[in-house]
């Protein structure tokens, strides 16, 4: 199975969810580091490792977004 993939497989991580989510939603640089800041403080949470990455990322998209009014939630 790997070799018809070529070796390319990608984990579906919360990092990997959050980047893609950034990219959708058009979030600016600074935006962009404070939501990788905030998935990095998540980690320590253990609520938090319950969660499904895609659901954590994309509230950390909404959160940032809110928090510096860049993004209606109706748009999304």
């Amino acid at each position: 199975m790997l070799l018809t993939l070529n070796f390319n497989v990608k984990a579906t991580t919360s990092s990997w969810h959050l980047e893609e989510y950034i990219e959708f939603a058009k979030i600016e640089k600074e935006n962009k580091q404070l939501c990788f800041y905030i998935l990095d403080l998540s980690i320590v949470e253990f609520n938090f490792c319950l969660m499904r990455p895609s659901l954590l990322s994309w509230s950390i998209i909404l959160y940032v977004s809110r928090m510096h009014n860049n993004l209606n939630c109706s748009e999304v």
